[in-house]
């Protein structure tokens, strides 16, 4: 196998790796399915594609959704 064809392969792999299922998604960061799946319906989640059927997640979507929603604070508003 060539070198070029061995990098195509390499980044195959990783490519495949940086999209989540909503079982994987719940396995990285404990969101459960059912929350993903109503935050889908009703807005509010991460960012999610569609291919045919099955739901993805590209995993630095979902880390910049959990940055962007950080609190500096643990005060609740009255």
């Amino acid at each position: 196998m060539q070198s070029n064809q061995v990098e195509q392969m390499a980044g195959k792999v990783s490519d495949h790796r940086k999209y989540l299922t909503p079982e994987g998604v719940y396995q990285e960061f404990h969101i459960p399915v059912a929350t993903l799946a109503t935050w889908r319906c009703r807005g509010g989640g991460p960012v999610f594609t569609k291919a045919g059927a099955k739901v993805l997640y590209n995993r630095a979507d979902i880390e910049s959704w959990l940055v962007r929603r950080a609190n500096t604070s643990q005060t609740v508003a009255a």
